[in-house]
Formats: C-alpha cells, sequence, structure tokens
C-alpha cells in the first residue's frame, strides 16, 4: 500500500486515482464486449461447422457456453449482427437459423 500510496502524483488523491482506475475498467468492458467477443464467438462456432461438431442446441447456449471463460457476459442481442458479419466476411458462413444452430456457406 505504501508503494502505491508513493507512485501517486503530487497533487492527486486516492479518490481520484480510483475515479480513472473505474472509467479505464468501463472502457475496457466496452472494448471487449464490442470487438474481443463477437470475433472468439464467431471463430469458435466456425471451429464448429468446419471440424462438423455442431449439434442440434441453440446459438443462445453456444454463446453462453462461449462467453462462460470470461468475467464479462454482454448481452447476445447486442453483438449478434457482429458475430453474423464476421461469420461472413471471415470465415465464409451464414446463420440459417438460430434455433436450433444451423450454419450454412454462403459462396463457394
Amino acid at each position: 500500500m505504501q508503494k502505491i500510496i508513493s507512485e501517486l502524483p503530487k497533487n492527486s488523491s486516492l479518490r481520484e486515482v480510483s475515479k480513472e482506475n473505474l472509467e479505464l475498467e468501463q472502457d475496457f468492458e466496452n472494448y471487449f464486449c464490442k470487438y474481443i467477443v463477437p470475433e472468439v464467438v464467431s471463430y469458435r462456432l466456425a471451429n464448429f461447422y468446419y471440424r462438423n461438431c455442431l449439434e442440434n442446441i441453440s446459438l443462445k447456449r453456444y454463446y453462453v457456453s462461449i462467453t462462460n471463460v470470461f468475467n464479462i457476459f454482454p448481452n447476445l442481442d447486442d453483438i449478434k449482427d457482429l458475430i453474423k458479419e464476421i461469420l461472413e466476411l471471415k470465415y465464409n458462413l451464414t446463420i440459417k437459423s438460430e434455433n436450433p444452430l444451423i450454419i450454412n456457406t454462403w459462396r463457394s
């Protein structure tokens, strides 16, 4: 604790530093939810598809299973369009049905 206090700028208080840390944490959560989670979910879904491992379950269950390793859980409805776009652009896949999840290639 003493080391942390000694590293503080001369004109700041612990309250200001905590506020800055909170803002950085919120920025990280927004960044993580917008850029990292859709990439990871898309990659895993494409991996499941190309290895013929898709089962007869919904997109939501796959999403929960894939994001279970993170401590941040963005709402699926908020990032579903990003996931679909990444699947199309990077992996040549489209989601035909969400319940049960059916994925097909969209170009040959």
